[in-house]
């Protein structure tokens, strides 16, 4: 009885395994705001490929940000989020995706 009960009140939800990855920033704003159009453009091509979830940057109560972000990628499985992009090195400029380039 209650699996089915479960099963009921989920129904409508996403129940798709989503992943979530945190990036560390610290660069300079000038730096990040030189690599931003270029991480922007190869987020959203993750976005429209159905990869991405949802990504940002994380902000403070003051609503100032310090460079780390939230990324959540969706995945069928941790094995398929293996192939997805992955959080790069502290040196990134604000990038959470390894492959954008930003973060070598």
């Amino acid at each position: 009885m209650t699996q089915e009960r479960i099963r009921e009140l989920t129904k409508s939800m996403l129940r798709k395994k989503l992943y979530v990855v945190l990036s560390k920033g610290g660069a300079a704003p000038k730096k990040i705001a030189e690599h931003l159009p270029r991480h922007l453009e190869y987020m959203i091509g993750l976005e429209k490929k159905g990869v991405l979830f949802a990504s940002g940057p994380l902000a403070e109560a003051d609503g100032k940000t310090r460079g780390d972000g939230l990324t959540i990628l969706r995945a069928a499985s941790r094995r398929r989020r293996a192939k997805s992009p992955r959080p790069i090195r502290s040196s990134c400029t604000g990038c959470a995706a390894s492959s954008c380039g930003n973060g070598r």
